[in-house]
């Protein structure tokens, strides 16, 4: 008789712990040497307030924006032509990159200057938005000198610019487009990258603990 059999206890313990190591999430990186998204990194740059096409705040910032692929920082308004025909576009493209599983979000800027047209402006599109009157607003526009609009810039895991010609790299790339920013990408090591995995995993802990916080003070 093995030990595991004279000690059922051990034996239903190391099962739990197979199926815990089963059920452990997959990185995802658009290469095995890529990167995840650290919200410490990207919270000081785009800030923690985001509303969804509903004007209603994000909450989980984990779930809703930072466990995706790819991350896009979008200058947009509702009374500039060019930028509704781009997002026509970026719709088509945001919805093919996403079947299946969620890998891609966007975070749209809008220069729009009264709320009823923002409001009116976001509920067409399916990504998340900075506020109405947000402070950050001219913050990034300001960090990322934009001039006109429609501007779509991909950012890395420092909240780097990838490309300055994101516009154009999705037009002429669609759903390929990440294959032509791979190259851009810093790599890291093995071991960043499970630095990184574990700081994900305690921002992810950190939210829940504050959300069992908030519903306790309710």
């Amino acid at each position: 008789m093995s030990n595991l059999e004279e000690n059922p206890q051990q034996a239903q313990q190391e099962e739990e712990n197979a199926l815990e190591e089963e059920k452990k999430p997959e990185i995802k990186f658009i290469n095995p040497n890529s990167y995840v998204f650290i919200q410490d990194k990207i919270i000081p740059i785009l800030g923690s307030n985001f509303v969804d096409n509903k004007n209603e705040k994000i909450e989980n910032l984990s779930d809703e924006i930072f466990s995706v692929t790819l991350l896009g920082i979008f200058f947009s308004a509702s009374w500039a032509s060019p930028a509704k025909i781009f997002s026509k576009e970026l719709i088509k493209l945001y919805n093919q990159m996403n079947e299946g599983e969620k890998i891609f979000e966007i975070i749209e800027i809008s220069f729009d200057k009264n709320e009823n047209d923002f409001k009116n402006h976001i509920s067409q599109y399916p990504w998340k938005f900075i506020p109405f009157g947000d402070n950050k607003i001219n913050e990034l526009k300001e960090k990322y000198n934009v001039k006109v609009v429609p501007k779509f810039f991909p950012i890395d895991k420092e909240g780097e610019i990838l490309s300055d010609e994101g516009r154009e790299d999705l037009i002429k790339y669609g759903v390929s487009v990440l294959e032509h920013w791979n190259n851009e990408i810093k790599t890291v090591s093995d071991e960043e990258v499970e630095k990184q995995w574990d700081e994900v995993k305690r921002q992810i802990q950190l939210q829940k603990e504050k959300e069992r916080e908030e519903a306790m003070d309710d």
